[in-house]
This record gives structure tokens, C-alpha cells and sequence, in this order.
């Protein structure tokens, strides 16, 4: 998955289209996620990304959420280390340890997550 922002050349984007099938290229407004970390209000939902997407950057750090634009909950890096050790981290399975119910029930999990305006529902 490829995050095409506003007013950057995506043609090297589509030429991987074309290379890969299972290439997606999706065009997002992300300025909401600006004011992200200003959030204090608890929320008590847990959210369901994590189990979707794993955000990968250009430099090769891991990170919890896209909405982490400030690299403040930085899981690893995959030119340093194998995905599957960061995937088997403590701070990972803590993640996903914290969110598997609908509810969050593990109190220390990180703020990124306990103050987070849009959690991320998955709807059957």
C-alpha cells in the first residue's frame, strides 16, 4: 500500500502498479493528523489497524500507526533487524495484546493509542 499525498509526482508509484499486482495506491489527505498528539481526551475503544497495516517507511522504520507522523512509537527498523523479530517484540504483542478485545484493557498501553480521536473499527 502506497500513501500518494498531495502535489507529489506519483509515477514511479503507478510503474510499481504495473510491476506488482497486489500494489495499491491511495491518495489521502493526512493535515488531520496534524493535532494528533494534542488529544487528551481518553478513549476507550481499542483499535483495530494494527491487525490491517503495518506502516513501513522509506528508511525502513516500523511504526504502530500512519497517524504516528512524528515517530514517537517507533518499533524497529527492517534494515537493522528481521521483521519477524519486531512483529515478536514486547512492545508489539503488548499492542495487539491491548486492542484484541473491543474494549482496550491493558492500562499502560501508550498514549498514541489511549488518546487516539479515530480509532479504527472493524464493522462485519
Amino acid at each position: 500500500m502506497i500513501t500518494k499525498y498531495k502535489g507529489i509526482d506519483a509515477t514511479s508509484f503507478y510503474q510499481l502498479k504495473n510491476l506488482y499486482q497486489y500494489v495499491e495506491i491511495y491518495e489521502e489527505d493526512m493535515d488531520d493528523r496534524l493535532n494528533f498528539y494534542e488529544s487528551k481526551k481518553e478513549n476507550y475503544i481499542s483499535c483495530k489497524k494494527i491487525y490491517v497495516e503495518l506502516p513501513i517507511d522509506c528508511e525502513g522504520n516500523v511504526y504502530i500507526c500512519t497517524y504516528d507522523w512524528d515517530k514517537k512509537y517507533l518499533l524497529g527498523n527492517v534494515l537493522e533487524q528481521k521483521l519477524e523479530d519486531i512483529l515478536k517484540s514486547d512492545s508489539y504483542q503488548n499492542l495487539l495484546k491491548g486492542n484484541e478485545k473491543r474494549f482496550r484493557h491493558i492500562e499502560d498501553i501508550n498514549d498514541l493509542c489511549k488518546y487516539c480521536p479515530r480509532p479504527y473499527i472493524i464493522r462485519k
